[in-house]
């Protein structure tokens, strides 16, 4: 037992956070505070740049650093500058330094270890946990980075870490695991490797890493690919400049899906970005006419290609979905950013509103709001959110699961499985809000409150079980449309028709809109804050109060509680 203390404390007081860079190929974590205080920088001058995907390359961000102009910055604006600039030219003198391991003129290698220890406390036992596995980070991450000239960075951050088998559990009280069950298998989470070019007018980076994209600066989670999406890799290709943008990937969800996905932005005018996204999820071998740039992959009618004749099979689509979607940013005035996001996987145009077409659901989803950060003194920031969300009853959802834009991961340690979206961790049928207001001392300490509001239908992740059985052969008669005996998804409205459902009853399905069954209702308050005590040292708390009303999608069910968490980092050096 002495030996475990000593190892903690240990760890604890020689910890330190990562505040250099190794070269421009680096990327940056979704999370990381980089981003936003980018995006300061750019409503203070109403411009913008290609920042609210992530993970992006500390070259790129050079690049768009490059374009802001610090002498008409406001003193908060400087200060806020001068912390980037520091970071991506690491400037030791302001910044924590790493020791390396080894380094020569060509090769260098960094190891670090994180140390992240939470406590949690919670009223009612009923009430989920707000978070997945962790609020802030794992209790220890050990990062290690590998740099070939300024051209090629490798990194891995192995952690120790709670599975979410243990995080869930009501009487969890801290992210160090301490029970059987409690330790993560999935170890590495955050890994890649990147390569890339920089010029003074554009730029080039390729990169593969294991998860983490987001895709849109939100503050509910992006409705068209967040970072809580949990894939087993990805490839990614950046070409950018000033004005124009294009992203590829190849996402493998799993060893049964992938996801083909192009994105082309277009700044005009400095102050308004544009952004067309369309993807082609494949349930089959990877093809290669899905990774060609500016293609209309719509065009190649895959839907079809991947699907069998309803006479077969109850499905149609059984094997592929396509993805399509928008964004839009605007920076109107001074230290403001609006917001909106638009994603799609099914829509019926109205000549095919009839018959068996009446039955497809339009399948759609945005994200709309506004951040403003006005700077307060010279080293504050006042900052104001607002955001709304809305997700039809059928967004990211087809005709099977496997066609699905969502993955079902199986712990081996804890036996569990953990299920995650492709986009809005709250998944389908659902319309929420988000208010918040904060004070941040740059550097010091920030404090905030903020107000979410959730209105969830009942269609998720549990209506992957809903099966239709059918048993007439066995008893001598015959199944609707002539299907064999054996169990069916019936949950999709088109399939659920060709299983024997009234047609009017499917149809009303299909055409609603709104949450559906019994409305849960989650009314939240949250209080965080991060304080700075000196170089070293930093404390993150939050603390939640939850109201649910028809709780468990139960009619007049209600429950109410608090949650409370703290973090402490230390930084060594």
């Amino acid at each position: 037992m002495k030996r475990l203390i000593f190892v903690i404390v240990f760890l604890l007081l020689s910890s330190f956070c990562f505040g250099q860079i190794i070269n421009d190929t680096q990327l940056f974590n979704s999370d990381h505070w980089i981003y936003d205080s980018m995006y300061k920088l750019g409503k203070e001058q109403k411009v913008l740049g290609f920042y609210e995907n992530s993970m992006l390359s500390a070259g790129e961000l050079k690049f768009y650093l490059k374009q802001i102009d610090y002498d008409s910055l406001s003193p908060s604006g400087k200060t806020t500058y001068d912390q980037v600039y520091n970071l991506l030219y690491s400037d030791s003198n302001l910044i924590p330094k790493l020791k390396p391991v080894f380094e020569d003129q060509a090769f260098k290698f960094y190891i670090n270890l994180i140390a992240n220890p939470e406590v949690y406390y919670k009223s009612n036992e009923d009430i989920p946990w707000s978070f997945r596995y962790c609020l802030f980070d794992n209790f220890l991450t050990s990062p290690m980075l590998f740099g070939f000239s300024n051209f090629v960075t490798i990194e891995t951050d192995p952690f120790f870490g709670k599975s979410n088998n243990g995080a869930i559990k009501p009487d969890n009280i801290t992210n160090m695991p301490y029970r059987d069950g409690d330790l993560e298998f999935m170890f590495i989470r955050f890994s890649y490797g990147s390569t890339g070019l920089y010029f003074d007018n554009w730029g080039i980076n390729f990169n593969i890493s294991k998860q983490g994209y987001t895709i849109g600066n939100t503050k509910l989670g992006s409705i068209f690919y967040n970072k809580t999406f949990e894939t087993d890799a990805f490839a990614q290709l950046n070409i950018y400049s000033k004005s124009f943008k294009y992203t590829g990937n190849i996402v493998q969800v799993d060893y049964t899906k992938y996801l083909f996905l192009h994105e082309l932005e277009f700044i005009l005018f400095k102050n308004l970005k544009f952004a067309i996204m369309e993807g082609s999820q494949l349930c089959n071998p990877a093809e290669l006419r899905f990774t060609v740039p500016f293609m209309f992959m719509h065009q190649y009618s895959a839907w079809t290609e991947y699907s069998r004749s309803s006479d077969e099979t109850p499905y149609g689509e059984e094997k592929f979905c396509a993805y399509f979607g928008m964004l839009l940013e605007w920076t109107p005035v001074k230290n403001t950013r609006l917001y909106l996001i638009y994603a799609q996987n099914e829509i019926q145009i109205p000549s095919e509103r009839h018959g068996i077409g009446d039955l497809y659901p339009d399948s759609l989803g945005f994200q709309f709001g506004a951040d403003v950060s006005v700077p307060f003194g010279n080293n504050a920031y006042l900052n104001f959110e607002l955001e709304g969300i809305y997700a039809s009853p059928y967004l990211y959802i087809k005709h099977t699961p496997l066609a699905s834009l969502f993955r079902d991961r199986h712990d081996n340690l804890s036996s569990d499985r953990i299920k995650s979206w492709v986009g809005s961790p709250f998944g389908p049928d659902m319309i929420g809000g988000h208010l918040g207001f904060a004070y941040e001392s740059i550097g010091k300490w920030k404090a905030g409150i903020a107000y979410n509001l959730l209105a969830k239908g009942e269609n998720d992740f549990d209506m992957f079980n809903e099966m239709v059985t059918l048993d007439n052969q066995s008893k001598g008669g015959e199944n609707p449309n002539g299907y064999e005996d054996g169990d069916y998804y019936g949950y999709y409205p088109p399939t659920s028709y060709r299983l024997g459902r009234d047609y009017d009853e499917a149809r009303d399905d299909a055409l609603n809109m709104l949450p559906t069954g019994t409305i849960q209702y989650t009314n939240q308050i949250i209080l965080n804050g991060e304080y700075r005590l000196n170089k070293h040292l930093k404390f993150n708390a939050q603390a939640l109060y939850s109201i649910i009303q028809n709780f468990g999608h139960t009619e007049n069910a209600l429950e109410h509680g608090i949650e409370c968490s703290l973090s402490m980092t230390y930084n060594l050096f």
